[in-house]
């Protein structure tokens, strides 16, 4: 008896000790969370939980199962494999070792972060009303963790965070999932059980008041351009809200901005034609040689907010494709205007719109003065080493082209620089970075410069300015606000077009057709015919031949679905006849014209 009562108090004891350490780790823990939110958010159990009891769930599901006819214990199992698979499981309370881990990794990377405080604020007194949704741009990898980041490090909700589920693998899954990271296949095109886990678990984030951030380009931009939108997570935002899940959402445009990106090498392979690697743990391993050299600093801007009210009126339901359009349209208009004009962008541009093979540093100099006049004229947001320390800002930037071989100097001709042929690409993504700002100007220069008289009537450069967008409609983002034109990537579509008279009566693979042009661009390069290889890269040509397509120079046929989906291109016997397609093919011709 004695040795029982002995071993009951030594468990009694050490279950006190157990209890004792676990509250003083929680206290440690809790008092190194910089900021608890009111209502912490549910755990990845308790949101699937409250999607599964929904009464209007057993419904779809049934409906699902009648019109597929796949037995409804089947389709409950695999509807729950799919929300497993989605849902984040932010906690509060490893979010200080997640804080650490992005600090050490962030600070080793980057120089820091800019990021305007009295948006900040404004955001933080707004959140305390309603949710936000955050809409930003896409560049990196670094984007996943840097806007949650900063949130939590100045005292507002962390969002959950739309990310691909290529990036579901371990140990980055698990750290993603815990700093709210939710993951969504890239393409689930007829999977209609799935499309409805993802409206599902959205839904009950807004129903749970959650911050949401998603990247409205859906991928990363290979080509430092603002990419076209993709609806399908914003479609899912504005289904919530019409189906009762939030009251009046806003979305805040979201732009960040790096003076150098960890990912440009292979960007730079995916513009020449390279296949994308999937992410692995690989990865990580490689991570260390970015901790040995900084790569500046990164800019996060918050643009206006937009309410969701403003675009759900009474004939919404009746043009609600159209809507989410404008929609979509206004959040990107917001996030070019919220981007910020690095050293590193004014530097690329000067370098690649000289048109002689070397530039001195005057030169280069005067060019970029200019080009901050203008972007000062239109009220753009500069970066504080340009704002404050121009000359110096301007000269690092050249140091930095010159450290990592992208350029050459000559200093002894009193500050020559030359751009490598092979890195003309690479500059090309940072000069990308700000082209918006310089997008309506552009069309203009172009239509001015294509006209042969001196004088131009207002409705002739409103039908060459109208003509101009809808070409570059998928290569640039511009505002819809004002007839605002586009920039007109002349030598890339020119290109293309060349091209086109070789493939009448073939059907060519997207894939085929993309390699094709390219080998033709690089022949035109080599006998000088055009002047920029930069503007042979496969994402550029993607867009001109779905402009193309549209204005009936080529057609488009598509097959599969999903991952097996495949696009065709081909050029019609006679086409070129047809009175719409021949006034397209003059009017590109005559705006495509060397000078």
């Amino acid at each position: 008896m004695k040795v029982i009562r002995f071993i009951e108090k030594a468990v009694s004891s050490l279950r006190t000790l157990i209890k004792n350490l676990l509250q003083a780790t929680q206290a440690t823990i809790r008092s190194r969370i910089r900021h608890i939110p009111q209502a912490l958010p549910k755990r990845r159990h308790e949101i699937i939980g409250d999607i599964l009891e929904r009464a209007t769930h057993q419904d779809t599901l049934h409906e699902l199962s009648r019109e597929s006819g796949i037995p409804l214990d089947h389709l409950e199992e695999t509807f729950q494999r799919y929300l497993r698979e989605i849902a984040a499981d932010l906690n509060y309370m490893t979010v200080p070792f997640w804080e650490l881990l992005v600090t050490w990794v962030f600070g080793a990377i980057y120089e820091g972060y800019e990021v305007d405080r009295a948006s900040l604020d404004k955001i933080r007194e707004i959140n305390r009303q309603r949710p936000i949704i955050f809409a930003a741009n896409h560049r990196s990898h670094m984007d996943y963790l840097l806007i949650s980041y900063i949130l939590y490090r100045h005292h507002i909700p962390m969002p959950h965070v739309c990310a691909g589920a290529n990036l579901s693998f371990w140990p980055m899954g698990w750290l993603f999932r815990k700093g709210g990271g939710f993951f969504i296949r890239r393409s689930y095109d007829g999977n209609k059980l799935y499309a409805y886990a993802v409206q599902a678990y959205i839904e009950e984030l807004l129903r749970d008041r959650a911050n949401v951030e998603f990247f409205i380009e859906g991928t990363r931009s290979r080509t430092g351009k603002l990419l076209p939108p993709r609806m399908g997570i914003l479609s899912a935002i504005v289904q919530a809200t019409i189906n009762g899940a939030a009251d009046d959402l806003l979305i805040v445009p979201t732009a960040v901005t790096y003076e150098s990106v960890l990912e440009e090498k292979s960007y730079l392979q995916e513009q020449s034609g390279g296949v994308k690697k999937n992410e692995s743990l690989w990865d990580l391993f490689r991570l260390q040689k970015y901790l040995r050299r900084r790569k500046g600093k990164v800019y996060i801007e918050f643009g206006e907010p937009i309410s969701l009210q403003e675009f759900a009126d009474q004939d919404f339901q009746d043009k609600k494709k159209e809507k989410i359009e404008d929609l979509a349209f206004e959040i990107t208009y917001g996030i070019n205007k919220a981007t910020v004009v690095t050293p590193a962008s004014l530097v690329a541009t000067a370098l690649l719109t000289h048109d002689r093979r070397s530039l001195s540093e005057e030169a280069l100099n005067q060019k970029i003065e200019k080009y901050l006049d203008y972007l000062r004229f239109k009220e753009c947001r500069l970066s504080e080493p340009l704002q404050r320390y121009q000359g110096n800002a301007i000269r690092e930037a050249l140091k930095y082209c010159v450290r990592n071989h992208w350029i050459e100097a000559y200093q002894d001709g009193g500050g020559l620089y030359r751009v490598k042929e092979e890195c003309r690409p690479l500059i090309d993504y940072y000069k990308n970075t700000s082209i918006s700002f310089f997008v309506s100007m552009g069309v203009l220069t172009t239509i001015l410069i294509a006209s042969k008289t001196d004088v131009v009537s207002l409705s002739q450069i409103e039908g060459d300015y109208q003509f101009l967008q809808n070409l570059l409609r998928y290569e640039f983002t511009f505002s819809w606000r004002r007839p605002l034109g586009e920039h007109l990537e002349r030598l890339t579509n020119w290109t293309t077009l060349q091209t086109l008279p070789l493939l009448k009566d073939r059907r060519w693979e997207s894939k085929n057709l993309i390699d094709f042009i390219q080998n033709q661009g690089k022949l035109l390069f080599a006998k000088e015919e055009i002047s920029h290889l930069e503007s042979v890269n496969k994402f550029t040509i993607e867009n001109a031949l779905r402009a193309f397509r549209d204005l009936g120079l080529v057609s488009e046929e598509k097959e599969g679905v999903g991952k097996k989906k495949r696009i065709f291109y081909r050029v019609e016997p006679g086409s070129n006849q047809l009175p719409k397609t021949q006034a397209n093919r003059s009017t590109l011709l005559k705006l495509l014209v060397k000078n």
